[in-house]
């Protein structure tokens, strides 16, 4: 649809994701372990499949991975797993269509303030993540918005395969 409307589509960012948090391993179940990856892992798969199937040179895919895809995340198993899923289908990604031209990479945010954190009253995530963070904060939406910005324009055109925490230093 987007090429029969706009004729091409030169920048896809998968971004799609469910944040199943505060579950262990005794507390998982097929079902939300399916969901999970149905959502976070399928999603990505297939958007690389038709994005790139459609894309000219020069195209990019962005997907939206996350901090704890990239280290340990106590009572996170389905979310952190599906996310550092996404990180190795970037680069599986990137190798593939590298010869078609097209970049592929990740952004790996850390806790960024927006509605799905500062409206859970008395949110404990955020002093844990403003203490563990060396920036001593959390990410603000633009900051997060201006990394995908840059790897979507012709600035990156040499970038692919790569995962760029944007997470002010908390997996350092």
């Amino acid at each position: 649809r987007a090429v029969q409307a706009y004729g091409s589509v030169d920048i896809l960012i998968n971004n799609a994701g469910i944040q199943p948090l505060g579950i262990r391993f005794e507390e998982l179940t097929p079902q939300l372990l399916q969901r999970t990856f149905e959502v976070n892992v399928h999603s990505v798969a297939h958007g690389i499949k038709h994005g790139a199937r459609v894309m000219k040179r020069g195209g990019r895919i962005i997907n939206t991975g996350s901090f704890v895809g990239m280290i340990g995340s106590p009572a996170g198993t389905a979310y952190s797993t599906s996310k550092a899923a996404v990180i190795h289908l970037t680069k599986l990604a990137a190798i593939e269509l590298a010869a078609k031209g097209i970049t592929v990479n990740c952004v790996c945010p850390g806790t960024v303030l927006t509605p799905a954190v500062t409206s859970i009253p008395n949110n404990p995530e955020i002093p844990f993540v403003s203490r563990a963070t060396p920036l001593g904060r959390l990410a603000q939406p633009e900051e997060i918005a201006a990394v995908f910005h840059f790897l979507a324009s012709d600035d990156a055109s040499y970038v692919t395969g790569t995962i760029l925490p944007v997470d002010g230093g908390i997996t350092a």
